[in-house]
């Protein structure tokens, strides 16, 4: 930075953001006269709006928006439960509309902004109301796809078809990678533009 005589001539500091540049070495950003003095009154303001807006003085600000925070997680799970029941409760629906495959049952579901947890609850009920069956459920949010692969214990046993093997390839195709049990497995990947050819590689593996 600039030499100065005093520090008089600086006037205001704020430190801004502080951060490592090497090994042992921290770097240091600061604001200093009219631009300092601008900083804080913006965030006066910000201050001042907030204390509108949420109805508490300054000194409560912090505690309010955990409240806040904390009741919007609890709505999440609450919605979350509410959405993992209404999918589990369409499996019957899912097993039903299964494609066959010789003897073999492929079920194919896709969903938009679900959680993989969810969709690996659907994959465990699948496997419990259904035999010879694989279940291959796939989300899509941002452009991007999980997948979540789940096969039945007889299959395992006579065909030697895993999950884990199965789901691997098939998030390999789609420019991802994943992995797992035999019976229940998950994966990520990039590229939704190439789920017909996972398809394809599912009911190849399937003949």
């Amino acid at each position: 930075g600039c030499h100065v005589k005093a520090t008089g001539e600086i006037g205001p500091f704020i430190i801004a953001q502080e951060r490592s540049v090497a090994a042992g070495v921290r770097r240091i950003a600061a604001l200093t006269g009219p631009e300092a003095t601008r900083y804080m009154l913006e965030r006066r303001d910000i201050v001042s709006k907030l204390e509108q807006q949420l109805n508490a003085p300054a000194a409560e600000l912090v505690d309010r928006v955990q409240t806040l925070q904390d009741k919007t997680r609890q709505a999440e799970r609450e919605l979350q439960k509410l959405q993992a029941g209404q999918i589990i409760d369409r499996v019957d629906e899912f097993i039903d509309g299964a494609e066959k495959i010789g003897d073999v049952s492929l079920i194919i579901e896709e969903f938009e902004n679900v959680e993989v947890d969810m969709l690996k609850q659907v994959g465990d009920t699948l496997r419990q109301k259904s035999k010879q069956t694989v279940g291959f459920l796939v989300n899509k949010a941002d452009g991007k796809v999980n997948f979540v692969c789940a096969v039945t214990d007889d299959l395992i046993k006579d065909r030697s078809l895993k999950a884990g093997d199965l789901i691997r390839e098939a998030a390999k195709m789609a420019g991802g990678g994943g992995g797992g049990r035999p019976h229940l497995a998950t994966a990520g990947a990039k590229d939704a533009s190439k789920l017909p050819d996972v398809y394809e590689f599912l009911r190849s593996k399937l003949n």
